[in-house]
């Protein structure tokens, strides 16, 4: 039986691969056996959360270790994005400084996000310490475009 995550994972990987312009070389990390982050040509790094809700919000919930991932990372790589795919609904992408932006660890040393769309809108994003200024367009573009500055240098 495939497990579910997979099929979240591959939307992700499929919308990078559909949506580049060039050749990728996409790796999973396997550091620590977590699942759900990947290399892009060696510099630029995902992390996918996904929540299996068919309607909004949806919710998403890092654990310390997960952020503390995404934030190692983020040292080690040029980009980092954390991906979240909201059921069948679609996908979008946060930059490591959004996420600081709006997330903070709560008392039992967690980190939540909470996405809602409206029907054809553009996704609204909040955490435990506020909402994103501007709303986020569904898919992965700012990954595409940090893929394509990155292979231009």
């Amino acid at each position: 039986m495939i497990p579910e995550y997979r099929f979240y994972q591959g939307a992700v990987l499929c919308e990078l691969v559909d949506a580049a312009t060039m050749p990728l070389s996409i790796r999973e990390v396997t550091e620590g056996g977590r699942l759900g982050y990947y290399t892009v040509n060696d510099e630029i790094g995902l992390q996918v959360k996904h929540s299996a809700a068919r309607l909004p919000p949806w919710s998403f919930t890092l654990k310390d270790s997960h952020f503390s991932q995404l934030l190692g990372m983020s040292a080690d790589l040029r980009h980092v994005f954390l991906v979240l795919v909201c059921g069948e609904t679609g996908m979008l992408s946060l930059t490591v400084n959004e996420v600081l932006e709006i997330c903070e660890a709560t008392n039992d040393d967690q980190y939540w996000l909470r996405v809602t769309r409206r029907p054809g809108g553009m996704f609204s994003v909040s955490g435990s310490k506020g909402s994103l200024r501007q709303k986020k367009r569904a898919g992965l573009l700012a990954v595409v475009a940090a893929i394509e500055r990155q292979s231009a240098t």
